[in-house]
Parts: structure tokens; sequence; C-alpha cells
């Protein structure tokens, strides 16, 4: 056992120096040259000892714990960023999902996707949405035959759904004056450019995997979740339209339910212009 424990310990000194050889240089970045050399020094301190027929293995604390904690908090703090950003991006993507799943339910109950509006013109269509994302309840408090703002429904707003708030700086403000960055694209030929009745599934004719159904616009898009306005996309500036988004991305749920996320400086301006419309004809490129 002693000879095989003695063994290993070789083979881990000889893995370790193999992955960390590249940050041993003078040019080696500060925080992974201190790791590595923290490392070198609970190796060293590595021993094994054996007495009788008992074997231990002991390491000795190289010390200077607090030096690596300043050589590496930088390193931790962004991989901490890093973490938090990849979380609050599966969860805006995950929101777009149900708003989709929500959009196909209610499709499937009422033989086409919801309005930009309903029928009587008063309120949007994320509260007609409510009984398929679980929000039954809220939805009943609703006076269906009076405005958006009126003395029933304005209170309502401040019941905004969870699904409906975005993630990171501003949002948080946004929720609280119960406002949504999740829009519709209005426009001649977007699923929401109907003054009147919404979208069957077989007028898609560009393919449900080609056309926007919702995107988080930017936070100066921002609508009253229960009001019947969403973003109205100018095919002559077509980036400009998704408003103010400070890392150039642009969260999106296509009609087949798919949740994109693309970059506003890489995407063609004419790809973006035909996944905006469902029956244009338009031949998408790689988006």
């Amino acid at each position: 056992m002693e000879k095989k424990v003695k063994e290993g310990q070789q083979q881990l000194g000889g893995i370790y120096q193999f992955f960390t050889a590249s940050f041993r240089g003078d040019d080696a970045p500060a925080p992974e040259k201190a790791l590595t050399q923290f490392g070198d020094e609970l190796l060293k301190g590595l021993s094994v000892e054996k007495k009788g027929m008992e074997l231990s293995i002991q390491v000795k604390h190289p010390g200077g714990i607090d030096k690596l904690m300043v050589a590496v908090k930088p390193k931790i703090e962004e991989a901490v960023v890093k973490a938090r950003a990849a979380s609050e991006n599966t969860k805006r993507l995950n929101n777009l999902k149900q708003i989709a799943l929500a959009f196909h339910n209610y499709h499937d109950a009422n033989q086409t996707f919801p309005p930009k509006k309903d029928t009587k013109g008063k309120l949007s269509w994320r509260v007609h949405i409510l009984p398929y994302i679980d929000q039954a309840p809220l939805y009943n408090k609703f006076n269906l035959d009076e405005d958006w703002d009126s003395e029933t429904n304005k209170p309502l707003i401040a019941e905004m759904p969870k699904l409906f708030a975005s993630e990171g700086e501003g949002a948080e403000e946004a929720a609280k004056e119960g406002k949504t960055r999740y829009v519709g694209i209005t426009g001649e030929g977007a699923p929401f450019g109907r003054e009147e009745g919404g979208v069957k599934i077989r007028e898609v004719t560009d393919g449900t995997s080609n056309t926007i159904l919702v995107v988080e616009a930017g936070a100066d898009k921002a609508v009253v979740w229960t009001k019947p306005d969403d973003l109205k996309f100018d095919a002559a500036e077509p980036v400009a339209s998704f408003g103010e988004l400070a890392d150039g991305k642009l969260r999106v749920v296509l009609m087949d339910g798919s949740a994109r996320v693309l970059s506003l400086k890489d995407i063609a301006a004419d790809t973006l212009k035909a996944l905006v419309t469902f029956a244009g004809g338009e031949v998408v490129g790689e988006f």
C-alpha cells in the first residue's frame, strides 16, 4: 500500500506539472501563477509515513493564503459575474419558451394565436394568455369589458406575473411599475401587425422556425403588461427598432417555441426583416 500511494503521489505531481505548464512562464496571468505556486507548495508538503501496519498521509499547510486570495480575487469575481450572467440568460430564455408554449396552448383552444389586443381593444395578449401560464385566478379578476387602465383593471397592473419580469439592470424598477420587456412585433406582415384578429398557424407560410413570435426588447421599449401595446418594427432601422440592448443581444422566441439569442451586430438586416414577417416569402439566411 505504501508503494502504491507513493507511486500515486508521483503521478499526481506529473499530471499537475503538465496541466499547469502554461501558467509557469513570466508572462502568465498573476492569478493563475499564484494558484500554481500554491499548488506546488501543497504537493511539496505532501508526505507519506508508515508506522507498523498504519499508513498516514499528511499535507503541510504552505501558508500565504491571504496573499493568494488577494491575487485570485479578480478571477473569482469575474467567474461570479459570468455565472450570474449565464443564470440570467437561461431564465430569460426560459421565460420566452413558456410564453411561446402558452401561445400554442391558446391556439389549440381558440384555433388562432392571441391577437395584439382583444376584440374590444382593451387588454393586451399578455392578459389573455394568463390561463395558459397557471394564472387563471388573476385572469378572472379582470373585467374584460373595460379598458386596461379602468378602475377595476388598473390595480391589477401591480400583480404582473414573474414570467413577464426581465432580469438584469433596471429589471426590478420596471417590475415595480408593472412594465415588461416581453413584447410582440407590430408592423406590416408581423405576427402582431393586424389591427383585429390573431394569426392562425396555417398562415405562417414562412415557417414557424423562421418567424419571430415574441422578443425581449430594450428597457426603453418596456410597456405596461396589461396595455395592448407592443413593439413597432421599422424596416428602415431594423436594429434600432428593438431599443437599447446593453449587450447587443436580442433574445427572441420563434413561432416553433425555440428561444434564441441574436447578435444584432452580426445578423444581416435582411435576415432580421425576414424573421419579423410570417408570410413574406423571403429566404431567411443564417442567424
